[in-house]
């Protein structure tokens, strides 16, 4: 995984040095890191490009969720090295900045029915989850947030859902992408974020359909898109046809050929310059 991703972004390197008229010299291919065990150094590189998704990190600072390091955070994400490393590495973070301001206008908002406004972050990756997780219990306490990790029980998936439902001061739930795609519903999400946005726009259809299908009493479900304009694989994604169509459509117009005025989703792309 960490030579596919170190290639992958050497070739990234390289077209942006094409598209910049191929001036100084061409990026160096990566050396991969062929110990066993990794530094923390470069264990708190990987976090670093977690947060900034990819940009302005050294190319050949990385390492997998095999590190036990890394298994632990994951294990703990809020254990007293972690917090330490991520008040670090995130101090000028503009992604948690831009989640935090729309956690905050989510905080204040009531649905229609008068409850509270609830929202849902996803991540891609485990890791990313458990810095995610550790920024936001920083700000808000950790009774207010659930945290669904990946092979949940379906106990454990049952108390998720009923907590998230019917508890009014738990009013966050963070998963990553794959683990809730399809294992739960979250009607009582209004809101959606994504931080990690997915390439497949499959994915982010489905993830945001969580909230939006029967049982959901909002007109508008609302979801968004953290991009850094700064990263070049999210610019992309940004630009690419399906993505500017989902966003031009706004709200689901028709349904099974019918013109809906009942409820929809409406998607947003919070762009980071």
């Amino acid at each position: 995984m960490v030579k596919i991703e170190q290639t992958r972004r050497h070739k990234e390197l390289v077209e942006e040095w094409r598209d910049n008229g191929a001036l100084g010299p061409k990026p160096e291919a990566p050396n991969v890191a062929n110990s066993a065990s990794y530094t923390n150094a470069k264990t708190a590189a990987t976090i670093a490009e977690l947060v900034e998704h990819w940009e302005g990190i050294s190319k050949n600072l990385s390492c997998t969720i095999r590190d036990p390091i890394v298994q632990g955070w994951i294990r703990n994400p809020l254990s007293g090295d972690f917090t330490t490393l991520l008040d670090r590495l995130t101090a000028n973070c503009a992604k948690l900045a831009e989640t935090l301001k729309l956690c905050e206008k989510v905080q204040q908002e009531k649905r229609l029915d008068g409850t509270r406004a609830k929202i849902t972050i996803a991540t891609r990756s485990p890791l990313a989850l458990a810095c995610w997780y550790n920024r936001l219990v920083q700000k808000y306490d950790s009774k207010q947030i659930l945290l669904y990790k990946a092979g949940a029980t379906p106990n454990e998936r049952k108390k998720l859902q009923s907590d998230f439902d019917d508890d009014e001061s738990k009013w966050v739930m963070m998963c990553t992408l794959h683990s809730v795609m399809t294992s739960i519903n979250l009607q009582r999400a209004n809101y959606n974020l994504m931080v990690e946005p997915s390439h497949k726009m499959s994915e982010i259809q489905q993830y945001f359909h969580r909230s939006d299908r029967r049982g959901q009493t909002e007109k508008i479900v609302h979801g968004y898109l953290l991009i850094n304009s700064c990263s070049s694989l999210e610019r992309r994604m940004l630009r690419s046809m399906d993505f500017s169509e989902l966003l031009d459509e706004q709200v689901y117009k028709v349904k099974d050929g019918v013109k809906s005025k009942g409820r929809g989703t409406k998607y947003d792309a919070i762009v980071i310059t």
